[in-house]
């Protein structure tokens, strides 16, 4: 599809962003081998190699470390730590390499703080403090869309159920 696409529109800019399942070097390199950008999403227990070498950067205080206010709730703050050019995984360390963007959505309401939401992502955009609260709005847009399109499929009235990618037999809610 994505050739396809490329052959029909070769001068368009695009930014993909895709869920963690994505974020592997043989799709990233897909994704550049067409001259897309990305923003991917990445989990701890899928990127093990990745979060230890983020976690190891901080401690060393290679990475950036924001904390930017929301600009519609003053109880929410955004807490981000990036770093670019890193390796995705052990194996491409050579070959290919990221930008990683981790964002917290904290709320601080009654003197209590609580963490609401942890996202994180890995993408071929520099990150800068400039603009880091872009790139995370772009990646969240994502999941904003996929959930809410789930959620009419599945609450109004059109009896479709999560199939979790399991198996043959889809999952239709009664």
């Amino acid at each position: 599809m994505l050739a396809d696409f490329r052959r029909e529109h070769p001068h368009l800019k695009v930014i993909v962003t895709e869920d963690g399942l994505s974020a592997n070097a043989l799709h990233i390199k897909y994704l550049k081998a067409h001259d897309c950008r990305f923003i991917l999403a990445a989990k701890p227990g899928d990127h093990v190699f990745l979060f230890n070498l983020i976690d190891k950067a901080a401690e060393r205080g290679e990475l950036t470390e924001l904390i930017l206010p929301d600009s519609k709730d003053e109880d929410k703050v955004h807490v981000f730590r990036f770093i670019n050019s890193v390796p995705l995984n052990k194996a491409s360390q050579d070959e290919l390499r990221v930008n990683f963007l981790e964002h917290w959505e904290v709320e601080t309401k009654d003197g209590e703080v609580k963490v609401r939401n942890r996202f994180s992502w890995v993408t071929d955009l520099q990150i800068t403090p400039d603009n880091v609260m872009e790139i995370m709005h772009c990646a969240r847009a994502r999941w904003r869309i996929e959930n809410e399109t789930f959620n009419t499929l599945k609450n109004q009235n059109y009896h479709l159920g999560h199939n979790y990618g399991l198996g043959n037999q889809p999952a239709v809610s009664s």
